[in-house]
């Protein structure tokens, strides 16, 4: 089993680009007072709580929900206040293996055990409880809060003597300290989400440690609609079926990305294949999606994310490809990561077989052509018979597409605008439209391993201080006329040639954007090169016209945005 708690002391990577537009925080609103005090009467005279709707109360802490000192001092004003300061310290939980987790988590046991003794959740004999105001958890034990709570192990494996050890030795310490991890934190974490919150609305589960069957038995009974499972591991293939399980579950949302558990502890020399996606996808692919094949369609899901679906042949993933098939009813579809083989001959086929008439939002990732020398050009393409069958799925609004790899400085995606238009022009609904990861032709007209560097060569010709030169009034008169003066003009101001190329870059992917606003009427928003743009009226002589503006200062890979807007984000959480 994989069952190595050093696994969790290894931070995931993250990417090296900027990330920054659209990361608001995603705050969690508050359940309203009625509900998390679970039919006790309000004993507060104050007017606030008595007198005012519990909406509009609920509009009144929104307000303040991110204010921790005023959530500190309305809770100590009576028991009602501190209820109504706790729906919005609580709605929202992690457990991270952090001492305040670890104490959270055992107060929670306490009312768990509570609740489990007595029929009535109501008896005004106990305090309010701090479970009914969670909403979300999220279990994802941060490296360094694990590292510290087992040291030994920590430096046993990690430590600059740890070649010096036995594996005997460190076979013992690793069974110590993830029996303990278990025994005192996950299992006691699934407990308390069965017994201490009956509003749990969602449930993000990052712990790497391998599922058992009591896990999908508690999951399935909670009353989630949001569920991701984010690099977890599976032991074994679970009937989920009555009476172990509901007849109906009620999921909306579920991102699915495991792995079968691989039977072994693993140690520093074998951490880093562990963690590779494609380590075993043979074995994921042959063992662990059988248990799709007997899972009933979830009638009232409508987001359903799949971040990486790879086989090296068909019958490997076919038990997924019959579990996306048996939900035409989703409104948001999000297949990540897959090989061209797999979306162009079967999946994308499948989406335009004209059952997924519900579908709104659709985003699709063609995986790499890879990186060794033998494999140049690396440029990653999506066919036109693909883009062709996606350009048929006419209840779209929204439509991400992305080739090549998805993380690092090589972009391999050469994108062909024109083609893209003219493939896609039956979404008519079109309102969102991205393109990630996508590159460009070099100005000097260089092609093959030069169009993976386009965004660091940032080369500049005279064509890219032409483009600089447009839009001028998103730059200042000021800085143009430098720009313009700098050109051919030793005696002018020097000029920076890296933000001359990021001027013409954006004024470029501005008319990209504008070109797709003459196919598609309703267009609203538009992301390529890397630019989120807005589609705005501008007002002319002759009417308006509709003209693409940049929403950020900077070039960004909107990862978080995208991720909200196309799979399991802000909203499906």
């Amino acid at each position: 089993m994989n069952h190595d708690i050093s696994e969790l002391m290894l931070s995931s990577f993250s990417g090296n680009e900027n990330d920054e537009f659209g990361k608001d925080k995603d705050v969690r609103l508050p359940l309203l007072l009625p509900k998390v005090m679970e039919g006790r009467l309000i004993k507060s005279t104050s007017l606030l709580l008595c007198r005012l709707p519990p909406e509009i109360l609920g509009d009144i802490m929104d307000l303040i929900a991110d204010d921790k000192a005023a959530l500190s001092a309305l809770a100590l004003v009576n028991s009602d206040c501190r209820q109504l300061a706790r729906s919005c310290q609580f709605a929202d939980v992690c457990f991270d293996y952090s001492p305040n987790s670890t104490l959270l988590l055992f107060q929670l046991m306490k009312e768990g055990i509570t609740r489990l003794g007595q029929d009535d959740p109501s008896n005004t004999t106990r305090p309010p409880y701090i479970g009914p105001c969670i909403r979300r958890v999220v279990v994802k034990p941060r490296p360094e809060w694990v590292a510290q709570a087992h040291g030994d192990l920590h430096d046993a494996v990690f430590g600059v003597g740890a070649g010096d050890l036995s594996p005997e030795h460190r076979n013992e310490l690793s069974k110590k300290a993830t029996d303990q991890y278990i025994a005192t934190y996950r299992t006691p974490v699934q407990v308390v989400m069965k017994l201490a919150m009956p509003h749990l609305e969602a449930l993000l589960w990052h712990d790497r440690l391998c599922l058992d069957g009591a896990f999908f038995r508690t999951v399935t009974n909670l009353p989630i609609r949001h569920l991701r499972l984010a690099g977890v591991h599976i032991g074994e293939i679970y009937r989920l079926e009555p009476p172990a399980t509901p007849l109906v579950v009620p999921l909306e949302s579920l991102s699915l990305r495991v792995r079968l558990c691989n039977n072994k502890r693993s140690h520093r020399s074998n951490l880093a294949a562990d963690t590779d996606a494609d380590a075993d996808a043979d074995t994921w692919g042959g063992r662990s999606l059988q248990a799709l094949s007997v899972c009933q369609p979830f009638r009232d899901l409508e987001t359903l994310v799949i971040p990486y679906l790879n086989g090296k042949d068909t019958g490997t993933v076919q038990p997924m490809i019959d579990f996306i098939s048996g939900h035409p009813h989703v409104r948001k579809l999000s297949i990540g990561r897959s090989t061209p083989q797999l979306l162009d001959s079967h999946l994308v086929p499948l989406l335009s077989d004209g059952r997924w008439s519900n579908l709104s939002s659709l985003s699709l990732v063609w995986s790499e052509p890879g990186t060794v020398v033998e494999t140049q050009p690396h440029i990653a393409t999506i066919s036109a018979a693909s883009l062709a069958a996606v350009g048929s799925i006419e209840s779209l609004e929204q439509l991400c597409l992305s080739a090549g790899q998805q993380f690092g400085w090589r972009h391999q995606w050469l994108i062909d605008h024109n083609a893209m238009r003219l493939c896609l022009r039956g979404l008519a609904k079109l309102k969102r439209l991205a393109f990630s990861r996508d590159t460009y032709v070099l100005p000097d007209g260089a092609s093959g391993p030069g169009v993976e560097g386009y965004y660091e060569r940032r080369w500049v010709t005279s064509a890219e201080r032409n483009d600089a030169l447009e839009r001028p009034e998103l730059d200042g008169v000021g800085d143009v006329e430098h720009m313009a003066e700098g050109e051919g003009n030793n005696d002018g101001p020097e000029v920076d040639s890296t933000e001359v190329w990021e001027r013409a870059h954006r004024n470029r992917m501005l008319r990209k954007a504008e070109e797709y606003v003459a196919v598609f009427p309703h267009l609203e928003w538009v992301y390529c090169g890397q630019w989120p743009m807005e589609i705005r009226n501008k007002p002319t002589s002759e009417g308006t016209t509709r003209v693409a503006m940049p929403l950020a200062k900077a070039r960004d890979s909107c990862w978080t945005i995208l991720e909200r807007m196309f799979a399991m984000g802000k909203d499906d959480q």
